[in-house]
């Protein structure tokens, strides 16, 4: 996360705020489209923690191989949409300055491909999830920090076009981290041998479920980019930028809730499979808490310490940046804490009516937004907008969780969001109290501020939001961690 800030603060300023703009606007897809990408792994996911649940390898591997097919058609598909619509789109909607077309026309193809090949590998993805071997992300999370700083150097290196090399850096870097995944389970799970499988009862399983996947998919995607060109369209690249630091700001908060519960999902599937119902609730009850307190420990002191950080980081704050910073971290909060939900959705196959009632109703955002910007509202007013949708669409998810597992909106309400609401208060009133005590506007006090809040979120979540037998199982969790440590230590 450290690294993904950092690199921005470099890339701004190497690329200029109209290229990076311009970047955000198209480049920006590619964060959209690894979203769309792992939610339809959810669907191979959960066909593949159902076959290891029972013992099957047989039909695992039959499963395994039905996807690749699945997922090779689905990439075809898309491939020719985006080079037919998406370039339609380009063409003819985007503000582009005249100059700078043919380098956004690149960063277009770079997408699509990458966008491509992610789909290629997402079965592979989803069988390791679903194994539970989760070294693999710390591998190829080292990686990635590694690629973006490497990215960095070049494009300060080289004199051709900053644009265009981007393009083609981060290219280079996604296809690599994907073949990673590929490379890592051709030699992990001998148990998985590629073969031609067409099974037709298996095929219609797997499409109904991961349709209605795709269409949830397909309505992320059109929200989150939908907002971005919106913004193109009314305000130009400028915008775009501001839009693209808050939402580098997002997805950075965003990965440690994502990455969090990519290790809790498969045990959360596996288990409802066995119908080993008690457990499940106390796993999405605890896992619900932690994604919060995870979450507000980073959120709470960015949102805090907004101005100060983007100046620290970026140099000069643009228009927007603040707001759309501040924004979209209240949105990231509300998507990460529906996680839980879904996965449940997803294992109890009850995809059709979650993503038809959910995801439709979170498109008002888009025509709400289109009419907001008619009558002469700011860019701010989309993720006011957005926002507000996402609150009442968890309202519509808690509806259909009643059906899954025994948690009411009633129970719901005041073990979690009353929970929630009153460490944030809590939170924001000891901050003001304390925040007197800098006054000093040096990098030292802007760094103090921000631990303190740091230290305050978490303290308080930790108090408030976790019952008595969730805070002894965090401090068993804490105890083992630096046994194991203080042993590792020892031994050098």
């Amino acid at each position: 996360m450290i690294v993904s800030l950092y690199t921005v603060r470099v890339i701004l300023h190497v690329l200029g705020v109209e290229d990076y703009g311009i970047y955000g606007a198209i480049g920006g897809v590619i964060s959209s489209l690894t979203i769309f990408t792992n939610a339809l792994s959810a669907a191979a996911q959960r066909f593949f923690s159902a076959e290891i649940g029972r013992g099957d390898n047989g039909s695992l591997n039959r499963v395994f191989n039905t996807m690749i097919l699945l997922y090779l058609l689905a990439g075809i598909i898309v491939l020719i949409i985006a080079e037919t619509l998406g370039i339609w789109f380009f063409n003819n909607r985007m503000v582009i300055p005249p100059e700078r077309v043919d380098a956004a026309f690149v960063i277009l193809q770079c997408t699509i491909v990458s966008f491509f090949i992610s789909i290629l590998i997402s079965p592979f993805q989803a069988i390791i999830i679903a194994k539970e071997d989760m070294k693999i992300y710390a591998y190829v999370g080292i990686y990635d920090v590694i690629a973006k700083l490497l990215i960095v150097y070049l494009l300060q290196l080289f004199d051709q076009d900053k644009l265009i090399l981007y393009g083609y850096l981060l290219l280079i870097s996604s296809i690599s981290s994907q073949f990673i995944y590929l490379l890592f389970t051709i030699n992990k799970y001998s148990e998985i041998k590629f073969y031609f499988y067409w099974n037709l009862r298996t095929i219609k399983s797997i499409l109904a479920f991961s349709s209605w996947t795709f269409i949830g998919c397909l309505a992320f995607l059109f929200n989150a980019q939908g907002l971005n060109l919106m913004i193109n369209v009314f305000f130009g690249p400028i915008a775009n930028a501001a839009y693209s630091i808050g939402n580098t700001v997002k997805n950075a908060v965003n990965q440690l809730g994502s990455n969090f519960f990519v290790a809790v999902r498969p045990s959360m599937m596996k288990e409802y499979v066995s119908n080993n119902i008690v457990y499940v609730r106390q796993l999405f009850l605890f896992s619900t808490k932690v994604i919060f307190s995870l979450l507000f420990m980073i959120m709470f002191p960015i949102m805090m310490e907004t101005d100060g950080i983007l100046s620290l980081w970026l140099g000069e704050v643009g228009e927007y940046m603040v707001s759309f910073v501040r924004l979209m971290l209240v949105w990231a909060l509300l998507l990460n804490i529906s996680d839980p939900i879904t996965a449940l959705v997803q294992a109890a196959n009850k995809v059709k009516s979650y993503h038809l009632k959910v995801d439709l109703f979170t498109l008002l955002s888009l025509p709400l937004t289109y009419v907001a910007f008619k009558l002469g509202a700011t860019p701010i007013w989309s993720f006011v907008v957005s926002v507000v949708i996402l609150g009442l669409a968890h309202i519509i998810r808690l509806i259909i969780l009643r059906s899954i597992i025994d948690v009411g909106i009633r129970y719901y309400f005041f073990n979690i969001i009353l929970k929630i609401m009153l460490a944030v208060f809590i939170s924001f009133g000891i901050s003001y109290l304390i925040r007197n005590l800098f006054v000093s506007s040096s990098v030292i006090a802007l760094f103090c501020k921000i631990a303190l809040d740091a230290f305050i979120a978490i303290a308080v979540s930790y108090v408030f939001v976790l019952d008595r037998e969730e805070r002894m199982r965090i401090n068993e969790m804490v105890r083992i961690c630096m046994i194991k440590l203080c042993g590792v230590c020892a031994s050098r």
